[in-house]
């Protein structure tokens, strides 16, 4: 069996355990998420409380909205909270509170920050000839893990086109003034190996047709078809000199 070969088994084995597993999750949320009053239901007492307290049922309720989060696992979450001692809980709900009102996103790269621009944005080791273009902050972080990337990192916070997002809502415009103000020479368009990841980086593709003396790129199939730019660990995530090549 030829490398190409075997590589390609290989992903779409990986693809193939990765959508079981997810199936399996859902079928497991979905059933542990039924509401209180239809477990009661089954019971044969719908008005009767599934817990003792009503504050507690409320914060599971709350813990099971989480994304990944099944009825179970927001059941050991709030029974660790509350069992926790009281400064715990408090340390908890106050970084809560601090994320909602003092993050934001970073006017250059759209990354989750404190300050304007963010530390990535402000770090003077990186190349800003280079800008990656990833789908969310959380593929920020996985390229940053790997310490193979130098780069500067934008994020389109979203795809096209799921969950109704449009060219409109993606966060574009940002990259596209980047271009324009000058000194970039490359973009490598690392959104998803999926098909709205493959739509978005065309539509980009297609935005910076025209750029002068900018060089737009694909990121090296390093990532399983069909997975996120979140799951590659270190060892797999391909370096920048592997994109493969320009987008026509």
């Amino acid at each position: 069996m030829k490398a190409e070969e075997a590589d390609l088994l290989e992903d779409l084995v990986l693809v193939a355990h990765r959508d079981a597993r997810e199936k399996i999750s859902r079928m497991v949320e979905e059933e542990m998420a039924v509401s209180p009053a239809a477990w009661g239901s089954r019971r044969g007492s719908s008005s009767r409380m599934q817990y003792s307290s009503a504050l507690l049922e409320a914060l599971i309720t709350e813990l099971t909205k989480l994304p990944g989060l099944g009825r179970k696992s927001a059941q050991r979450i709030a029974f660790h909270i509350l069992r926790a001692g009281e400064a715990d809980a408090e340390r908890l709900a106050r970084a809560i509170l601090d994320l909602r009102a003092r993050v934001m996103d970073c006017e250059v790269c759209c990354n989750v920050t404190e300050t304007q621009p963010c530390g990535f944005c402000a770090d003077t080791r990186r190349d800003p000839s280079v800008i990656c273009v990833v789908e969310q902050p959380m593929d920020v972080l996985a390229i940053e893990r790997t310490g193979e990337f130098r780069a500067a990192t934008t994020s389109s916070r979203g795809a096209l086109p799921v969950d109704g997002i449009g060219p409109d809502q993606l966060r574009i415009r940002e990259l596209l003034a980047r271009v324009r103000a000058g000194g970039v020479a490359e973009v490598i368009l690392a959104t998803n190996p999926t098909a709205p990841g493959e739509a978005t980086a065309l539509y980009v593709a297609r935005l910076l047709q025209g750029a002068p003396g900018v060089r737009v790129t694909r990121i090296a199939r390093g990532v399983p078809m069909g997975s996120t730019s979140s799951s590659p660990t270190r060892s797999r995530w391909p370096r920048p000199e592997r994109s493969q090549g320009a987008i026509t």
